[in-house]
């Protein structure tokens, strides 16, 4: 009988140290591991529909070349109306209290000053609207247009003649006055007592189309600078021959376009004028109805790209 009941009490204790040692023993858990949890994730785009495309980046609508000439706005220039308009250069010219002041490196297009041989100014002259509808819709598309500043453009009269040259105009698109480009352009030779010189900065070059549309242009050779259509092109007596000379030799095989200023010449149905050499100034213009006159267009942006 007390080997049973010792028996009994030895399998309790047993019992009761076996449950104890299980309390006490750590749980093991297993984690994932980083990698097994975004394996386990559900991609969040359904099987079949494609993930939309990113919005593609806008393209700047201007821009400086390696040249140094902005690029703004698109016009026909190589002749070729099948392959489109090319991207126009402009040449920075200044920074004024209005913006920036540009005008294109190329004769663009030859027009007519006005087609009536009668008193003109800009404000009035066919060229301005022209210019101001035709080219402007042309060259630019609606968004670039609002990058064309609409400006107050003074027009000073002909200082050598005192010809008026009307009233202030507002407007997008213009051609250079006289004082702009006097003021504006490096002279190689200046004439004082008659206000006119000689700048090789303003030989400026024609496109194909705006030669196709009647734009006259000149090469400058070895044989023009000695002969005698020196003296008449230049009126060799208002300079020492040998001024006009190296300045021609310096630029022989240029060739240039002659195109319009928006400033009367010595009358109002005479505009001014820069000729194929550079000569440039307010003793000389051209009828406005001359149809062989380049046109070089200018405008003011805001700032540089």
């Amino acid at each position: 009988m007390k080997q049973k009941r010792f028996l009994a009490i030895f399998v309790s204790a047993l019992l009761i140290i076996s449950l104890t040692a299980c309390a006490e023993s750590p749980v093991s858990v297993v984690s994932e591991s980083p990698a097994s949890v975004e394996a386990s994730v559900e991609p969040s785009v359904e099987p079949g529909v494609e993930e939309p495309a990113p919005e593609p980046k806008e393209e700047p609508i201007m821009s400086i070349n390696d040249e140094g000439y902005l690029v703004f706005g698109n016009y026909e220039q190589d002749g070729d109306l099948d392959n489109g308009a090319e991207p126009i250069e402009w040449e920075i010219l200044a920074t004024t209290d209005k913006g920036v002041l540009l005008v294109s490196r190329y004769v663009l297009d030859a027009r007519q000053y006005d087609p009536n041989m009668a008193s003109i100014t800009w404000g009035s002259s066919d060229l301005r609207i022209w210019l101001n509808t035709d080219f402007l819709n042309t060259a630019f598309t609606p968004k670039e247009q609002k990058s064309v500043l609409e400006v107050t453009n003074e027009n000073p009269a002909n200082e050598y003649y005192g010809t008026d040259a009307g009233n202030e105009t507002n407007e997008k698109v213009f051609i250079l006055s006289t004082k702009e480009v006097v003021d504006y352009y490096e002279f190689s030779i200046w004439e004082d007592d008659r206000l006119f010189g000689l700048s090789d900065k303003l030989i400026v070059e024609a496109t194909p189309y705006a030669i196709a549309q009647g734009a006259s242009v000149e090469t400058i050779t070895e044989d023009y600078a000695e002969g005698d259509e020196m003296h008449r092109f230049l009126n060799d007596n208002l300079f020492k021959s040998s001024e006009i000379e190296a300045y021609l030799k310096d630029n022989v095989n240029r060739t240039g376009a002659q195109w319009w200023t928006r400033t009367p010449g010595n009358k109002n149905f005479v505009a001014g004028s820069v000729t194929i050499y550079g000569r440039a100034g307010y003793f000389y213009g051209q009828n406005v109805t001359k149809e062989d006159m380049g046109v070089r267009p200018a405008i003011y942006i805001e700032s540089l790209p």
